[in-house]
């Protein structure tokens, strides 16, 4: 960090539990609005790295207890966490280059609720509670060719198809 606390690059490729810690720490103790675009080639591994970016932003949240806690909150971040494979069946396929290739683009916005500065330290705590309230998921068809075409017969389309195929009469009827 330089003086005015904002993070200096030491040269090295971000990481991705420190670029999640960098925005929880701005979100939480600096209330800055914080955003984490992830990027990169097909195959490149931006599905996983979202995975692992909104598990961890609900287990650093979650690593200090907070006496505003309750069990409906640890099922806000249950939920979100399970979003995924749904997000996955729906919108996912098996390509040349990648079993679990996305078709959609997504926008996912994690919503935490953040205590007050002030409001804490009159409360007698270090650092203010920032819990996770729920999240929004916007997507967009990536490109319509790869979702009805393919060239090639290890590719597949969307993974819930093959699931519905795969799954037992009874499990159909739900």
């Amino acid at each position: 960090e330089n003086r005015n606390g904002a993070y200096v690059k030491s040269g090295l490729d971000p990481h991705v539990y420190e670029t999640s810690s960098l925005a929880y720490r701005g979100l939480a103790i600096d209330g800055q609005l914080q955003s984490i675009l992830v990027s990169g080639e097909s195959g490149a591994g931006k599905t996983e790295t979202v995975k692992i970016v909104m598990s961890h932003l609900a287990s650093v949240q979650s690593a200090e207890p907070h006496e505003d806690e309750t069990q409906s909150h640890h099922l806000v971040v249950q939920r979100v966490l399970d979003s995924h494979p749904l997000l996955e069946a729906f919108g996912n396929a098996k390509t040349v280059r990648n079993d679990n290739s996305s078709r959609f683009g997504k926008f996912i916005q994690m919503q935490f609720d953040v205590e007050d500065a002030t409001s804490a330290a009159y409360s007698g705590k270090a650092l203010p509670s920032c819990l996770l309230a729920g999240s929004t998921c916007e997507t967009y068809l990536l490109e319509k060719s790869r979702v009805v075409g393919h060239d090639d017969a290890a590719e597949r389309t969307y993974h819930i198809f093959y699931q519905l195929v795969a799954a037992g009469d009874d499990d159909k009827r739900l």
